[in-house]
Order: C-alpha cells, then sequence, then structure tokens
C-alpha cells in the first residue's frame, strides 16, 4: 500500500505507513528504503540521508540504497567543492550561488551559513553580510566558533552593537 501511495505522489502517506512499519519491524531495509525515498522526494535531504544510512547498516549491500546515496553525497560533495574552488580563485559570485544552494538544503549547517556570510563580504555586500551573521549569532548559540567568525565579521563591518 504504501508503495502505491509513493508512486501516486502522495508522499506524506506512505512515509506514515513505513514509519509505522518500521516501528513494529526496524530492520526491515527495504522499508526503511522506501522511507529514505519518500523523504527525498519530498525535499527533507537530512532525513533522506540518515534514512539512506540506515539501510545501509542494516543491510550494507542494499543495492539501491548505495546508488542512491552516492549520488546525494557526491552531488552535494562536488557543490561544496566546487564552491571552495570558487571561492579561492575570487570567483565570488559563482561561489555564492553554490554556498545558497547548500544552505537552503542544509539550513542547520553553521559552517555553511558562515561560508555564505563570508562570501558576502568579499563581494562587499555588506548589508547581505551583516544579516547573515546575525542569524548566525540567533540560530547557532553553541557554535563557538560560529559565534566568534561572526563577531569578528560583524566588528569588521563596524557593525559592533551586533558584534557583542
Amino acid at each position: 500500500m504504501g508503495k502505491i501511495l509513493y508512486q501516486q505522489n502522495r508522499f506524506e502517506e506512505a512515509l506514515e505507513l513505513f514509519q509505522n512499519i518500521l516501528k513494529e519491524s526496524p530492520n526491515e531495509a527495504d522499508v526503511q528504503y522506501c522511507e529514505a525515498c519518500c523523504y527525498r522526494a519530498m525535499k527533507m535531504d537530512r532525513a533522506s540521508l540518515q534514512s539512506f544510512q540506515k539501510v545501509l547498516k542494516i543491510k550494507p549491500d542494499h543495492l539501491p540504497a548505495l546508488d542512491k546515496l552516492i549520488q546525494y553525497l557526491d552531488n552535494n560533495n562536488m557543490r561544496l567543492s566546487l564552491a571552495k574552488m570558487a571561492y579561492k580563485k575570487k570567483n565570488y559570485k559563482m561561489a555564492l550561488n553554490q554556498y545558497k544552494i547548500l544552505v537552503k538544503k542544509f539550513p542547520k549547517s553553521s559552517s555553511l551559513h558562515l561560508s555564505l556570510g563570508v562570501t558576502y563580504v568579499a563581494l562587499k555586500e555588506n548589508d547581505k553580510a551583516h544579516k547573515v551573521f546575525n542569524n548566525i549569532l540567533k540560530s547557532f548559540p553553541n557554535s563557538i566558533n560560529s559565534l566568534v567568525t561572526s563577531g569578528q565579521m560583524l566588528s569588521s563591518l563596524h557593525a559592533y552593537d551586533d558584534a557583542i
């Protein structure tokens, strides 16, 4: 039934069915795979990645999960590599575009937010950088690196009240 719902693009309903099965039988690799596919279809990348990893813990030779995981990781790793390379080559606009995409995909990554903010500074888009660093201070209060770097960047932008 869950697979039929998935094929009908009724991902949330399918996900609920798969999760109920997993409560009773948590070591069902194929059901875990279906859960991961639902998350991916719903663009819930972090949950999808975690589910694909669970599949491989249950059954390391589960080829469909391995294939999806490799595709997923290659895409994002390549994007991150491209962003870092573009920044190092001072192609800040390309780096900015890549970091924006990654931040949307991984909104809870303080390091991606930092990279986005630093790239705005490199582009001399100080208002946008200021907004990003203020957001980091609010969103990641337990990340020492994020707090220190954001404070330093805000000070460099002469936003002293926000840096404190």
